[in-house]
């Protein structure tokens, strides 16, 4: 099944870690359906760029991102599984509900793919062991194109 991500809102941040003087250039969305937000992160540091990939997720645990893999499919590529490094979670005032926070990196391997891509499909297995796809909308595909090719 797949799923077209609603997005009401996106944007392009920057900003400068104050203790490395390293650069974050990040694209994020809020989004409506399976998830609630999605963002690619580049960090440039002097001697070296990563690229970091979050998804964020307001639910009952039953519904949570759970802690394996992301995985993204660029165009007509092969896909590429990503083992998620983080998972956070936040109470979000009542018993029930939390903020789900799942964050991973993203080869440079894939970077290259996404500068040129024309589609892009995330597939997040939830807590439930149900995996929605999300596709990205034509817009939040260039800003991440935007965010890699942008230079310190």
């Amino acid at each position: 099944m797949l799923l077209g991500m609603g997005v009401v809102h996106a944007h392009i941040a920057r900003s400068t870690d104050d203790f490395t003087g390293g650069q974050r250039i990040s694209s994020s969305n809020d989004a409506s359906g399976e998830i609630d937000s999605v963002s690619l992160t580049k960090i440039i540091s002097s001697d070296s760029t990563e690229y970091q990939l979050s998804v964020n997720k307001n639910t009952t645990k039953a519904f949570a991102p759970a802690k394996t893999i992301i995985e993204i499919k660029v165009d007509d590529n092969p896909s590429h599984k990503l083992n998620v490094q983080n998972l956070q979670i936040i109470p979000m005032g009542d018993f029930y509900t939390f903020s789900y926070s799942i964050k991973t990196s993203i080869d440079p391997n894939i970077i290259a793919e996404i500068k040129n891509a024309k589609r892009i499909a995330l597939k997040i297995e939830l807590a439930d062991g149900w995996q929605p796809v999300i596709v990205l909308r034509e817009y939040i595909l260039n800003e991440w194109q935007q965010v890699i090719n942008t230079e310190k």
